[in-house]
């Protein structure tokens, strides 16, 4: 399937919505309850709901329909937010790696992958997509770090690894996320 990531959602959407499948999208919840014939989400009627909500927004939503065991069981989990940044460049970051694992805390990320050391760039226009991830509890400073700020920061760290190729990202590094 062409169009990466975007490309594979977009098909599914198109798929779901053909068989009849209401799907919103930068919409926020705040209320999800047992309706006449199914469900109510914020006053709107649905057969059925398949939530990816992160389980504090659960709990609020859903507070009229959720149980004490299913409340107690969504307090129990524990899990980290994610802080991804898709960064769009002439050249690759990392020439012959697909994915870095970094484990150092001077290096303002957890993950590198050179996506386009995997999937041909003539698929994102030439240019090189690379994938920066952090994986973080909601408190820490990176999760709402402004993306301008985080890619400032992030830069001389690239430069740091393609240092060695006489590489540069420079200016022609943009944030798409």
């Amino acid at each position: 399937m062409t169009g990466g990531f975007q490309g594979f959602t977009d098909h599914v959407v198109d798929a779901c919505r053909n068989i009849g499948v209401t799907i919103h999208t930068s919409h926020t919840i705040a209320d999800i309850r047992k309706g006449s014939s199914g469900y109510s989400v914020d006053s709107e009627e649905f057969d059925c709901v398949v939530s990816t909500l992160p389980s504090h927004i659960l709990m609020k939503a859903g507070k009229n329909i959720l149980n004490t065991k299913e409340i107690k069981s969504l307090q129990s989990l524990s899990y980290l937010d994610a802080r991804v940044l898709i960064l769009e460049t002439d050249v690759p970051i990392l020439a012959k790696a697909y994915w870095l694992n970094v484990s150092t805390a001077s290096i303002p990320a957890m993950v590198i992958a050179q996506h386009t050391n995997f999937i041909d760039r003539s698929h994102y226009g030439g240019k090189h997509l690379t994938y920066v991830g952090w994986y973080a509890v909601r408190e820490d400073p990176i999760i709402s770090e402004p993306q301008d700020e985080l890619v400032a920061r992030l830069l001389p760290d690239l430069h740091t690894l393609e240092r060695s190729e006489e590489r540069r990202v420079g200016k022609e590094c943009r944030s798409r996320w």
